[in-house]
């Protein structure tokens, strides 16, 4: 059960400065001795910090271009085992490689979807264009003309014909991509 002290809470900065003269003290190894000197963190959350964030051999500059596609190559080779992939960029944390992938996989998918969604907007503007040219009545019924209850049954037939006929037959456009189904 987790105590008081343990409560979960962003690491300030004289915390941080703390952890960083324990380190220097005691070393990157006694996790459990430095966060009882810490008081108020524990040994895990102290080794994650040094890890990720504090140790100064940590690169912390912009992914560049090269490194992005290493990330992109080996996790497609080795899958999600950050810790082998971050062995192949110049020191660079698993956690950091990670968070990079899953940045870069949202940003792909952000772009596939803005693809998509303008590809939609064309293919829709396309059909109502279709329509308007195609798709006029060749007769419109007018409101002063008579109701077809009143025309002889042969004239309502003929109206309604003429009605329903179009300068060019009824093409079928695919609007979401789906096919005949």
């Amino acid at each position: 059960m987790h105590h008081e002290r343990y409560k979960k809470k962003y690491w300030t900065p004289s915390e941080d400065l703390k952890l960083t003269r324990l380190v220097a003290t005691y070393g990157p190894r006694r996790w459990k001795h430095i966060a009882e000197k810490m008081q108020v963190k524990t040994g895990k959350s102290c080794r994650f910090r040094w890890i990720n964030q504090l140790d100064p051999r940590i690169n912390k500059t912009a992914f560049n271009d090269e490194e992005e596609a290493k990330i992109l190559s080996a996790q497609r080779e080795l899958g999600n085992k950050w810790s082998k992939i971050a062995k192949l960029l110049h020191r660079r944390t698993a956690n950091a490689v990670k968070n990079h992938w899953h940045q870069l996989m949202r940003k792909t998918l952000m772009k596939q979807a803005k693809d998509e969604t303008n590809n939609l907007k064309a293919k829709y503007k396309e059909a109502m264009e279709y329509s308007a040219r195609h798709h006029q009545l060749t007769h419109h019924v007018s409101i002063s003309q008579p109701s077809s209850s009143s025309l002889p049954s042969e004239a309502k037939d003929t109206t309604e014909a003429s009605y329903f006929k179009t300068n060019v037959p009824l093409k079928y456009i695919d609007f979401l991509g789906v096919g005949d189904a």
